[in-house]
């Protein structure tokens, strides 16, 4: 059935379009209809209804601004607004707030390295300092100590080529 084909009720229609004003993205106003985005965002043109995107609302900026000020992650905030993390960062240098990236302690990393250097694989000392394999791997190239990809997990590089047979 083609999208003309179509009849919604006006139920659905005023449904959306209600969502809308009252400040739901017209994303989700869609998502929640069971209807297109194009169609919701025609519904409330029609009706007058001009939706802000979320980058633009203040409102929303402030709250999420508040948040990461708060300690939430940047990406955590991005999810629950419906903007991106780049977004959320640079609402955060506008405001003022500074954000961090997830550091560990510099003992974690010493530990990591630690296991692998002792011959311990590098699954091992990832699942015994709760991170994940390549971030160990990468601490161990940085610190200057040999570790071995972990099962599967192999850049392009390093993989033998295929030859036809």
């Amino acid at each position: 059935m083609s999208g003309a084909d179509r009849r919604y009720t006006m139920r659905i229609v005023h449904g959306a379009v209600d969502a809308v004003r009252r400040g739901t993205s017209v994303t989700v106003a869609a998502r929640c209809a069971g209807v297109s985005y194009m169609s919701v965002r025609r519904w409330s043109q029609r009706a007058g209804v001009l939706p802000t995107p979320p980058w633009r609302d203040p409102q929303r900026q402030a709250a999420a601004v508040r948040s990461v000020a708060a300690g939430r992650t940047v990406q955590r905030v991005a999810l629950a607004h419906g903007v991106s993390h780049q977004t959320i960062k640079a609402w955060c240098a506008a405001s003022g707030v500074v954000t961090t990236t997830r550091a560990r302690p510099y003992a974690t990393v010493l530990r990591a390295v630690a296991f692998v250097r002792d011959g311990r694989p590098v699954m091992h000392a990832a699942h015994a300092v709760g991170v994940a394999a390549s971030t160990v791997h990468r601490w161990c190239v940085t610190h200057g100590v040999q570790s071995a990809f972990p099962q599967g997990v192999r850049p392009a590089a390093a993989q033998a080529p295929v030859t036809a047979s």
